[in-house]
């Protein structure tokens, strides 16, 4: 799980700084066509997973590699966030209450990045189930 979450997390950060706008694009072309961040499709879908695995484990975020990845990540995620208005309010359409996130307080950018990650897979699933629901109507 560990190794899992270092990677995804690893590849987050490596794509914060090769899509941002002042990176340069022939580098950025370079790096897509080569294949070098095919794995941001899996790492963007599942690095709360394993970052929640590893929280409940025994051993927690303790201070290691992940922790100090963990940690450059939250940083560049607040700032993004911070910088594009990007903060995370309840809009009364729906709330996220998960006890996880209080393990993340130390990562104020990853603890607001998990949670809109956990929104936006509560309205895609009600989406989903909309849409399956009226199929039958």
């Amino acid at each position: 799980m560990r190794e899992h979450g270092l990677a995804s997390i690893t590849c987050l950060l490596s794509g914060i700084d090769v899509f941002r706008l002042e990176h340069q694009s022939t580098d950025r072309s370079l790096r897509v066509v080569k294949g070098l961040h095919d794995f941001h499709v899996y790492a963007n879908e599942f690095w709360v997973d394993y970052i929640f695995s590893i929280a409940t484990s025994n051993s927690g975020l303790v201070p290691s590699s992940l922790s100090n990845v963990l940690g450059s990540l939250s940083d560049r995620l607040d700032l993004v966030l911070e910088h594009y208005n990007m903060g995370v309010t309840d809009d009364g359409e729906c709330s996220i209450s998960d006890k996880r996130l209080e393990l993340l307080k130390g990562y104020k950018g990853i603890q607001k990045s998990a949670r809109q990650t956990l929104l936006a897979r509560t309205k895609r699933a009600i989406d989903i189930d909309s849409d399956e629901r009226s199929k039958y109507n």
